[in-house]
């Protein structure tokens, strides 16, 4: 649950006009010039320098570090702090003039404030004389009104997304982190039909990163409405990393390669339940989950990194759906040509050809053991040309509310690489004609298709592959 908490200045009938306030919102922040007054965050004794938290408005400190505050006139400086969880509350001293301590916080949203006053020019404050123990700031202020820290207020948490008994889950289930940022508190989503409950964690996105985690001591659990029988997880896990299910049986990366990012980082078999629940004695980040319900996972934890392929994660923004009809050598048969776009993705589009049950009906479960369904070939669009790569093993299901799309599954391709992708959006229709306007003057050759630059998303694309899409003009 995420915890608001306010910091306001008490008003009274006079105010202080040379207050001045110190955050930390980045890394840059251990030095800091404002109003002729600095701030300066310094590693000095310690084994460690502060360190900005990402994505957020905190700075760790360390024990041993110091904040040295320097300017004229100082006789006022509050310092905002909190507990680093599972780390010492490590104490504070300072150089000159009297300090008197908030009290001991209690948690990583505990704040407490403690005063200084005094007369000098320029005030050390050290934390801790002790090896170990650590400290979250938040603020300074300099020479100002007494800060006033509201008791938290507690927002009620959204109701959580029920799950739809209807979903029809693909061998293997993807989900990602959602967008969004939250820091060391509970949280859940729900991704394809799967719900990610945390008792106490972080969801971090941003250029960089993108992960959901369950902190040291903490528990993550998974609910579906069809029964797991194993999930395979991405990520990476702290050093002597240790944690419990209470169904199935797990397995994680050996401890000589915690640390480092890893797919697999975890595995759990013989689930055989709608829910289960992982219990961890260190931090576990989960970068994307692979979810199986038809049988086990088939990876194995080696302790080695080779492979005979990559798995490739895509998550696609926006798709067309081409409908081509008789193009199928069978009598009746029709072919959608799907194709999914992703700005991001180092080839930005690929192109899925399915063979639905019905014409007009896209919403189904397609595999490859099912030729009938479609060969579920697998294109990848540069900005200059078309790779062709066959699938040698892949499912993927199509469900359909309203206007909206979803498309979850996965492909292992002749390339060895195993493409995991997902759609959530709408998708415009087309016949063949409309999606490719045919230019004129081109002559019409057996076995071709006369063909067209195909403008989308203001690129310009030249399609190749065994459908012979040939352009003039180039």
């Amino acid at each position: 649950m995420k915890k608001i908490f306010t910091f306001f200045v008490a008003l009274g009938f006079t105010m202080s006009l040379a207050a001045t306030t110190f955050t930390f919102g980045s890394a840059e922040a251990v030095n800091q010039t404002i109003d002729g007054i600095t701030v300066a965050l310094n590693k000095a004794a310690g084994n460690n320098p502060p360190a900005y938290v990402a994505n957020s408005s905190e700075m760790r400190l360390y024990a041993k570090n110091t904040i040295t505050v320097t300017g004229e006139g100082l006789e006022d400086i509050q310092l905002v702090f909190a507990h680093n969880e599972g780390k010492t509350y490590a104490s504070l001293t300072t150089s000159t003039g009297n300090l008197v301590s908030g009290g001991t916080s209690t948690g990583n949203k505990d704040w407490k404030v403690d005063h200084w006053t005094g007369n000098a020019g320029s005030v050390v404050f050290t934390l801790g004389s002790e090896s170990k123990g650590q400290r979250i700031i938040r603020e300074i202020v300099v020479n100002g009104d007494s800060i006033v820290i509201e008791p938290d207020t507690p927002v009620e948490p959204e109701e959580p997304q029920e799950l739809d008994s209807t979903f029809l889950y693909a061998e293997p289930t993807v989900i990602f982190s959602p967008d969004t940022n939250m820091y060391k508190q509970a949280y859940t989503f729900v991704d394809n039909n799967i719900r990610v409950s945390c008792t106490q964690g972080s969801i971090i996105s941003n250029d960089t990163d993108a992960y959901f985690n369950c902190n040291a001591g903490f528990a993550i659990k998974f609910e579906a409405t069809q029964p797991f029988k194993g999930v395979v997880l991405k990520g990476y896990v702290r050093k002597a990393f240790s944690a419990s299910v209470d169904r199935g049986d797990i397995e994680f990366l050996s401890p000589e390669y915690a640390d480092e990012e890893a797919d697999p980082v975890v595995v759990i078999k013989n689930i055989d339940s709608t829910a289960f629940t992982i219990s961890c004695d260190k931090q576990l980040r989960v970068s994307a989950a692979r979810f199986y319900f038809e049988e086990n996972p088939t990876e194995v934890i080696n302790d080695t990194t080779e492979t005979e392929g990559e798995t490739i994660f895509l998550t696609f923004n926006a798709a067309d759906a081409v409908y081509e009809t008789e193009i199928s050598e069978d009598e009746g048969k029709t072919n959608y040509t799907v194709f999914l776009y992703n700005e991001e993705a180092e080839y930005p589009y690929i192109a899925l050809d399915l063979y639905p049950t019905a014409v007009g009906e896209l919403v189904g479960q397609y595999d490859t053991s099912d030729g009938s369904m479609g060969e579920l070939s697998w294109y990848q669009f540069s900005e200059e040309y078309l790779d062709y790569t066959v699938a040698t093993e892949g499912q993927l299901v199509i469900n359909r509310e309203e206007d909206t799309y979803t498309i979850s599954g996965y492909l292992t391709c002749d390339d060895n690489n195993t493409y995991n992708f997902t759609f959530s959006g709408a998708m415009s229709f087309y016949t063949d004609d409309e999606y490719y306007e045919d230019e004129e003057g081109v002559e019409n050759v057996q076995g071709q298709v006369q063909a067209t630059k195909v403008l989308r998303n203001g690129q310009l694309y030249i399609l190749r592959g065994d459908r012979m899409y040939n352009v003039l003009g180039f």
